[in-house]
């Protein structure tokens, strides 16, 4: 695969055989530039370019796209997730699969076409403070990943949250990713998430990676908690009533179907006497308290033995919980699968 410094070299010559280009260094690309790379190059499957010039006309350079694209990445930077199309097979239907772009206000409208038009799969959408309408969008994608990128955002503080939705017979995960220290990124998701979610559609699962979640997040939740089936919390910042709140929330109110899976993992807020909560909700199977530092022998002991369905109860990292309580835990597990009751 040949590699070039600049994207220009001379005059590009039209009809050109190029079916992948993947460019991002050097001086910002101009949209007359990505139309002359479109017209040059009517066989191009993948393109990816960044360092584009903001605002981009994006509808304009869609329709100038070859029919035979499939994967189109603007003004992306680093997307490991785009990356990975490079080698995929090109696709028989029509239509772009993958779309990775930055949005800004200016070419919202033009985003919003594109996603109505395309049978787009694979959405990342890179965007600041005041970018879009996330409700809008999340209403009117369909396509299986939505990925909204915050450009702020700092590697070693990044905060994720992922939310997986059945709709129907198919599965759409969206995720949104954003720097810690943006703390206005997690209410500002959640609601959205909540305003887009009608009664047709089932929140599978709910996911915080190495957030912040203090005591006002909870009133945007519980809209959605009701109808989580998993729910994970991995290496966040919770104050100490933030958890207790959504604990106590979790263990008392009513549920259309039961909640499968609760993790913690990384929480050193977490108690016994949480844990002993997680007891009473409704049909849940699996537990996770992974390296959380202040469970101990008592708390689990506890729950495995008054949580009715508990099937799976995962404390690896638990530095306060004994050996031989993880026997006592693997043989009322292993009693309760065979025999198909709880064991009191």
């Amino acid at each position: 695969m040949p590699y070039a410094d600049t994207l220009f070299d001379g005059d590009m010559p039209n009809g050109s055989k190029l079916t992948h280009l993947s460019w991002s260094g050097g001086p910002s690309i101009t949209p007359r530039e990505i139309e002359t790379v479109l017209a040059a190059c009517p066989q191009l499957i993948y393109l990816k370019l960044g360092g584009c010039q903001d605002p981009l006309p994006l509808l304009s350079i869609r329709r100038q796209c070859p029919s035979t694209m499939r994967y189109l990445g603007l003004n992306t930077g680093k997307c490991d997730e785009f990356d990975a199309y490079w080698d995929e097979p090109p696709a028989v239907t029509p239509g772009l699969r993958a779309l990775a772009v930055a949005c800004v206000p200016e070419n919202w409208i033009d985003l919003c076409q594109i996603v109505w038009a395309d049978p787009i799969k694979d959405l990342t959408v890179f965007h600041d403070d005041t970018s879009f309408d996330a409700t809008s969008l999340l209403r009117l994608y369909h396509g299986q990943y939505l990925r909204l990128q915050h450009t702020r955002q700092m590697y070693q503080y990044r905060s994720t949250i992922r939310a997986r939705v059945s709709v129907g017979n198919r599965t759409q995960e969206v995720t949104s990713t954003f720097c810690r220290n943006y703390m206005d990124q997690c209410p500002w998701f959640i609601t959205s998430l909540r305003s887009a979610i009608d009664p047709q559609q089932t929140l599978l699962e709910l996911e915080f990676t190495q957030c912040f979640i203090d005591s006002s997040l909870l009133p945007l939740l519980e809209h959605l908690l009701p109808c989580v089936r998993e729910l994970h919390t991995i290496n966040c910042v919770m104050e100490s009533a933030a958890l207790a709140g959504l604990v106590s929330g979790l263990s008392e109110m009513e549920r259309p179907q039961p909640m499968h899976h609760i993790r913690f993992s990384s929480i050193p807020g977490l108690t016994d006497s949480l844990v002993h909560q997680l007891a009473a909700i409704d049909g849940l199977q699996h537990v996770t308290l992974s390296y959380c530092d202040a469970v101990t022998d008592e708390g689990v002991r506890y729950l495995v033995d008054h949580s009715v369905h508990l099937e799976e109860l995962d404390i690896r990292g638990c530095k306060w919980v004994s050996g031989e309580t993880e026997s006592y835990i693997q043989q009322k597990l292993e009693y309760r699968h065979h025999h198909h009751l709880p064991l009191f």
